[in-house]
Formats: structure tokens, sequence, C-alpha cells
């Protein structure tokens, strides 16, 4: 078998960052995957608020912890934080370490693999995009079999009708022969019986 191609995270769609205010797993921004560093993102206006606030405060609603939205590897034990990390902040430099590690993604057990990032589709459209992929390969066997078959039945047909060909001309030389010969018979008798 050979070898597997080896795809670092920081390229693959599936890296997300827990959303800390919404806990929703996000798509993880270019700047994030050249350094690990979280980006900023405008801190919402608490609930029950009837207009937006116009002193934006921005901070990094992330949690410093990369995950695989498809669970393809667990990115949480390989920064080695011990039994209780809570809230661990991670430097960068670990974080980019950690993403950019080149790894054999489809012998994960996910199976789901890696899918290249393109930015503004969220992990979960990522999964959509292979699934659509993966289902259009899944038609176009399918056609091909389909197609595949239908040929080996017109093959099939074609040879019953040259051996049927074949049969109903022996047939015909059979009764040419036999009638012939009755014919020939029945002459032969008719000049037998004139004659007497």
């Amino acid at each position: 078998m050979p070898d597997e191609p080896m795809v670092k995270c920081a390229a693959c769609g599936f890296l997300t960052l827990r959303n800390d205010y919404t806990g929703e797993l996000d798509e993880v921004d270019s700047t994030f995957r050249q350094s690990g560093d979280p980006p900023a993102r405008r801190r919402p206006d608490p609930p029950g608020r009837l207009e937006q606030s116009t002193d934006a405060i921005f901070d990094k609603p992330y949690l410093l912890m990369p995950i695989c939205f498809v669970r393809a590897w667990n990115l949480f034990e390989e920064f080695n934080l011990g039994p209780n990390p809570g809230y661990a902040t991670l430097a960068p430099d670990l974080v980019w370490k950690v993403i950019t590690k080149p790894r054999p993604c489809a012998n994960s057990e996910s199976k789901l693999g890696f899918v290249k990032w393109e930015q503004g589709f969220t992990p979960k459209e990522h999964r959509e995009m292979l699934d659509r992929e993966r289902l259009l390969k899944l038609q176009f066997d399918r056609e091909d079999a389909d197609r595949l078959w239908r040929e080996r039945q017109e093959e099939r047909e074609h040879k019953w009708r040259k051996e049927d060909e074949v049969s109903e001309l022996k047939w015909r030389i059979v009764q040419v022969v036999v009638f012939g010969g009755m014919g020939a018979g029945v002459a032969i008798l008719a000049a037998i019986i004139g004659k007497s």
C-alpha cells in the first residue's frame, strides 16, 4: 500500500476554535492558521439590550484550543497539559506547532480525512462539500456500473441473436433437405405409379 500523503491541520477546513460566547465551533481565520494566535472579535451586547452599543469592545472570545471538527485527531491531547487543564491559555507558538504538524489524516478514526480550507466556509460547510463530492463519486460509480451492465447485456443479447440466427439457418437447411427429399421421393413415386 502506498504511503498516505501527510497533511497539516492548518490547511484543513475542519480546524476550528470554540467560541466562548456562543459555545459553537467557528471557522479559524488565516491569521490563526499562520501564527496560532486567535482572532479578536467584537464582544456581543448583553442579552435584552435594545440597541447595539457604540463602544465596541474587542477581545478574543475563543478558547485557545484548536479542535478538529470531525474528530480526526484529538489535538487537545497533543498539548500534554496534564489531567486538569481547565481553561488553559496556550502560547500561540505551541498551538502553531501542533496545527502545522504533518499527519496522515485518512488513517484517522473519523475516516473523513482532510478537506482543503476554503476561506469563508464554516467547518460544517466544508463537511457538506466533502459529502457532496462523495455523493457525486458514488453517483458516477453507480452510473459507470450501470453502463457496464447494459453493455454486457447488449453483448449477451447480440451473442444470443447470432446463435439464434445460426440455429434458424440450420433449421431451414434441415427443412430444405427434408422437404426437398420428400418432394424428390414423391416425384419418384409419382413417376413409378405413372408408368404402371
